[in-house]
């Protein structure tokens, strides 16, 4: 409340003062607390701009799959795999700068990745691995996530985003996908999850 109360004194000061020599001291009092106020000014806008917290960054590792469905016609298994692995890719198209995250996709750890299928069937079911190749990539988060075709039509999708620090699971979600089958269909399981991943505040 006291500075409030110099404030109102200075700046009555400012405007009631005199001419001659009086009048002198007021205009460089005032030219003087403009000067001083706008660095002051400057710095309250500077820490309030949003852009200056920078989002936390997200990789979203290759997904995946669990194919029970016995369709072994090879066209059929073709296409469910270049769909999974499709999905990150268009979960980060999808994305855009909507979320609360700098997405990225495991690109950079790629070799990492696959060299791990040597000696896990599912790889990304290995927790401590996937939090490995987090670090290794400097990211905050990755994001997890499996599908499992329990029929023909029928996919079972789950995903899971963990602090790469802690190791802890932030987000969780499941979803069950009627249809699963067409092109068209996947595109709309990747903007259903995109969605998902939007609306995730750490």
């Amino acid at each position: 409340m006291t500075s409030f109360k110099m404030r109102d004194d200075f700046t009555r000061l400012c405007e009631t003062g005199r001419g001659g020599a009086w009048g002198v001291v007021r205009r460089l009092c005032c030219s003087a607390s403009v000067l001083l106020a706008a660095p002051f000014m400057g710095d309250v806008a500077h820490a309030a701009s949003p852009e200056d917290t920078p989002k936390p960054s997200l990789m979203i590792m290759p997904f995946d799959l669990t194919d029970n469905a016995l369709d072994e016609r090879p066209g059929t298994v073709q296409d469910l795999r270049h769909w999974v692995s499709v999905l990150p890719v268009e979960i980060q198209k999808d994305l855009g700068d909507k979320s609360a995250f700098v997405v990225h996709t495991a690109d950079v750890v790629a070799p990492d990745f696959h060299g791990l299928t040597e000696t896990y069937q599912h790889p990304a079911q290995c927790r401590p691995c996937m939090l490995a190749l987090g670090r290794k990539a400097r990211m905050h988060y990755i994001l997890i996530g499996s599908v499992e075709k329990l029929s023909t039509l029928l996919v079972f999708l789950s995903v899971e985003i963990i602090d790469v620090e802690t190791g802890k699971t932030v987000a969780v979600n499941g979803s069950r996908s009627d249809g699963a089958v067409s092109a068209i269909m996947w595109t709309h399981i990747a903007q259903s999850l995109a969605d998902q991943i939007q609306h995730v505040h750490i």
